[in-house]
């Protein structure tokens, strides 16, 4: 009797234990098909652990590493397959991997030849595989970085789009896609902006109403001392000329100059960043009240949020227009108002650029030496850490060294991590 009731409990275990797992699954199922990749190969996990013999739940997670173009993990995960459950699917793209190892040698092919700055030649290459499933993430990253490089936007997003349908929490795709509409990053900081906008226009609406309480007291107080002062002139003629003094002086306070209120205000209710500019550059230390220095920190607000975001993207798509002097006005102006702003990496990246596509060294390399110091992890980190280590190499073979051993150590992983690197480090 004990037996049977233990083996009616194993049963119920058994038969709990793979109800997990389906619904595991069915999960890792719904988490793939909305484009969560990484939380559907934790699902998978879960299901596995649950029920081994699930080869429903091994066959998708080893897709998923597949399509992220990890041959040797989703081969594997397969063979576990094949091996425990004879499963028919996982012997399927079993015999299929052995095409996909021809796929991998393209795609490191294009790879070289976009670490060597051969972007066209690249994209050639990686559109030769761009129609098969395995590692097309990887491949449809490369693609958008290389028309991102070529300066067509239209390009790189359509391949963006590609990857963040399949993955999309993927964060190369995301760091491209920040760099070509950068505007879009900063849809979340409207509603503060707007707060503080209304802030700061009912400070000076306040002000206004003070100025104009002060004014009519003021007003009045001229009245009064005028009328005394005809007085004075009835009793003695002579006051005339004391009197005129006092006029010389009011008149005098009355015309001198400050900033072009009227102008700024209209330039900031049409937002007109390039006016703006130049106002606030003119006048910024012109502010002779309370109200017109409000008037000048709004303007500048203005230039900070709005004025960075179209500067930059002017300057951007002057880099891509090979007009190099056009986009460094541009990214120059965005770079003064950029400050803890997200997009002063971006700014700093591309001004390097500009200079070394005018064939200024000095400032491409200042540029790029500015960066690497201020955004050890940024975007652009590895490629400017190549580009510092090569162009030091027939000039400095000391500081060529110390770029490509950070790269070489730091960034093992990186593309730009290539045997041009490991042979400036083995010097």
């Amino acid at each position: 009797m004990i037996v049977k009731e233990g083996k009616a409990d194993l049963a119920q275990q058994v038969g709990n234990n793979i109800q997990k797992a389906k619904k595991f699954y069915l999960k890792a199922k719904k988490f793939y098909d909305s484009g969560e990749l990484d939380k559907s190969i934790e699902y998978c996990n879960y299901s596995i652990g649950e029920n081994i013999k699930n080869p429903s739940a091994l066959n998708l997670k080893g897709l998923i590493l597949y399509l992220k173009g990890d041959i040797n993990a989703s081969k594997k995960i397969w063979e576990l397959n094949l091996r425990i459950n004879k499963d028919n699917v996982s012997s399927i793209y079993l015999n299929n991997l052995r095409d996909d190892e021809y796929v991998m040698k393209k795609f490191i092919k294009a790879q070289k030849l976009y670490q060597s700055s051969r972007v066209e030649e690249a994209v050639v290459r990686f559109k030769e595989i761009e129609d098969e499933s395995f590692n097309s993430i990887n491949t449809f990253n490369k693609l958008a970085q290389c028309y991102c490089d070529l300066g067509d936007k239209e390009q790189a997003q359509k391949y963006v789009n590609k990857v963040l349908s399949m993955d999309k929490r993927n964060t190369e795709a995301k760091k491209i896609s920040k760099t070509l509409y950068p505007i879009k990053e900063a849809r979340k900081y409207i509603v503060p902006i707007i707060c503080i906008l209304l802030l700061v226009v009912g400070i000076n609406k306040l002000w206004e109403n003070d100025k104009v309480n002060e004014e009519n007291t003021y007003n009045k107080v001229v009245a009064l001392e005028g009328n005394r002062e005809q007085e004075d002139k009835v009793d003695n003629p002579t006051a005339t000329i004391a009197g005129g003094s006092t006029n010389e002086v009011v008149e005098e306070t009355n015309t001198e100059l400050g900033i072009p209120v009227v102008e700024i205000k209209q330039a900031i209710d049409s937002l007109d960043v390039y006016k703006l500019n130049e106002l606030y550059i003119a006048n910024k230390e012109k502010g002779k009240n309370l109200t017109e220095k409000n008037l000048l920190i709004e303007c500048e607000n203005i230039l900070k949020r709005q004025g960075v975001q179209q500067f930059y993207e002017q300057g951007y798509k002057y880099i891509g227009e090979n007009k190099p002097e056009e986009a460094l006005k541009y990214l120059n102006i965005a770079h003064i108002y950029s400050g803890e702003n997200y997009l002063n990496e971006h700014i700093e990246y591309f001004i390097g650029i500009a200079y070394r596509s005018m064939g200024d060294s000095d400032n491409f390399i200042k540029s790029f030496e500015e960066y690497a110091n201020k955004y050890p992890n940024g975007n652009y980190i590895t490629t400017v850490l190549y580009d510092l280590a090569t162009f030091y190499l027939e000039i400095d073979s000391e500081k060529s060294k110390h770029y490509a051993e950070i790269l070489y150590y730091d960034y093992s992983d990186s593309d730009m991590n290539n045997s041009i690197i490991k042979e400036i480090v083995q010097k």
